[in-house]
């Protein structure tokens, strides 16, 4: 990332309109821990500095209307960052083939309305949570629309189902029982869920932002491989401190032996005991 005196010098910076040095700034600076913790007085000599001290980009006090739309205004704008980059990408595909310069004006408008959001909501975490929000909601068929072209051949079954899924099934392992994997199976297992995470993940990210595709893949490799087995392993703890307290941990664990016990007749058993005559015991049964 570029420091404040790159881009203090840069000619493209030094030139540009008051909208896109509005950005620039937001991007590189103002997300800088050393600006966020400075005091007003210095923030403001530093816009000064940056030439967009003007009060553009400076938050502002939200009306009564404004503060109840915060999460979904942030909702909506987390839903536009998708369109955006697709709209940004169909102005560079007309520019292409036609040779117009319509991707420009289009940035341009952007980055207008991302500066007027960030006036108002820049500063707003219920706004900060809307737009991840729709982020997550806009990108979630993602998976899906890549997956498709996989399903149809039957070999690509467990492809398809990574993709689908962003890693976190591959169709590999069992889905029920606790069956144990062989060793390449696991090795395969792990492989499609971090390269079926990484590519959604990428995808997901890159619609957007496309500056962040290489962080998307990265962590969409990592959740499904290193975080869902954490978070499963949190939440199998929680469930047992909660079966402590409500007096349940024996019935449970009882439950758990029974299943290790008798396998795949585990469901005749229930049915012979569900069929016993009264009176006697559920050994006898």
């Amino acid at each position: 990332m570029a420091n404040a005196a790159e881009i203090l010098s840069n000619p493209d910076y030094v030139n540009a309109n008051a909208a896109t040095k509005l950005a620039i700034f937001d991007k590189h600076v103002a997300s800088d821990e050393n600006y966020a913790n400075a005091n007003p007085q210095t923030q403001r000599a530093i816009r000064a500095k940056f030439g967009v001290e003007s009060g553009e980009g400076m938050p502002k006090e939200r009306t009564v209307i404004e503060n109840l739309m915060q999460a979904p205004t942030g909702i909506y704008k987390g839903f536009k960052d998708v369109t955006d980059t697709l709209i940004k990408g169909g102005a560079s595909a007309v520019d292409y083939v036609a040779g117009t310069n319509t991707r420009a004006s289009v940035d341009e408008a952007v980055q207008r309305a991302n500066a007027e959001y960030q006036k108002t909501y820049g500063d707003s975490t219920l706004a900060q949570g809307g737009r991840i929000l729709g982020n997550v909601v806009a990108t979630a068929p993602v998976g899906g629309i890549i997956a498709a072209p996989f399903k149809a051949a039957p070999a690509l079954a467990p492809v398809a189902e990574t993709l689908a899924s962003s890693g976190f099934r591959t169709g590999i392992a069992p889905a029920m029982g606790r069956k144990t994997l062989t060793g390449a199976q696991r090795g395969a297992d792990l492989a499609l869920r971090a390269g079926g995470g990484a590519v959604t993940g990428a995808a997901s990210a890159g619609l957007v932002n496309p500056e962040d595709v290489e962080t998307g893949a990265m962590i969409g490799a990592a959740v499904p491989t290193v975080a869902a087995p954490v978070i499963k392993g949190v939440a199998r703890f929680l469930g047992y401190g909660k079966d402590v307290v409500t007096g349940r941990a024996a019935e449970v664990r009882v439950g758990e032996i029974m299943r290790e016990a008798l396998g795949d007749k585990l469901i005749p058993a229930i049915e012979a005991l569900g069929r016993a005559r009264p009176g006697i015991t559920a050994v006898q049964a």
